[in-house]
């Protein structure tokens, strides 16, 4: 548990100096042997030491920025992509009618998606390798009064939950988030 710790702590500092990720965390993986107090266990396996790496590179991506270098785009140093799916829904549905005694709205068909059905789509997304979602309703949020904003200058805080848990599962599934703030369909 030690170990695993100071791995992550080591690698996360690291990667604020360099914003290099994969070198960052081959040099700290190198290095592990010599800087760990000697034990029945030491030397580490090279397998065990192995087996360090994909979690530590998942956790500092998925916490990096994208950045622009010219024409490209950066992830950690790397060069970076952007594909995934348009769900449109994450932060307002109106496909799905909620259970009895859920929060409704009949004229627009409107409801929150569930929880369950956010992470679904996020599990989804990441196993068919997408990066990135677009999600209107995440930003574009009026008209109704399940929306962000119901009327002007009135906000409806339960809004935000669904929204503020959309967000949280794209980035435990490493995905990016593109929510428009303006729309000409909405």
């Amino acid at each position: 548990m030690k170990l695993s710790a100071a791995l992550f702590a080591s690698a996360a500092a690291a990667a604020g100096v360099n914003g290099s990720t994969p070198s960052i965390v081959e040099s700290l993986l190198s290095s592990i042997p010599s800087n760990v107090v000697k034990g029945p266990f030491n030397p580490f396996p090279t397998q065990f030491i192995n087996s360090y790496k994909a979690p530590i590179q998942a956790i500092l991506e998925r916490n990096a920025y994208v950045a622009r270098n010219g024409s490209e785009l950066l992830l950690s140093g790397t060069r970076w992509t952007a594909a995934g799916a348009n769900v449109y829904w994450l932060g307002l549905d109106e496909n799905v009618q909620p259970a009895a005694g859920q929060p409704f709205y009949a004229p627009y068909n409107a409801s929150y998606p569930t929880k369950g059905r956010i992470t679904e789509i996020m599990n989804t997304l990441q196993v068919l390798g997408g990066r990135t979602i677009r999600s209107q309703t995440l930003g574009v949020s009026v008209g109704n009064p399940l929306s962000v904003m119901p009327k002007l200058g009135e906000v409806n805080e339960q809004a935000f939950d669904t929204i503020d848990w959309a967000v949280y599962q794209a980035r435990q599934h490493g995905i990016r988030v593109f929510a428009p703030l303006v729309s000409r369909e909405w």
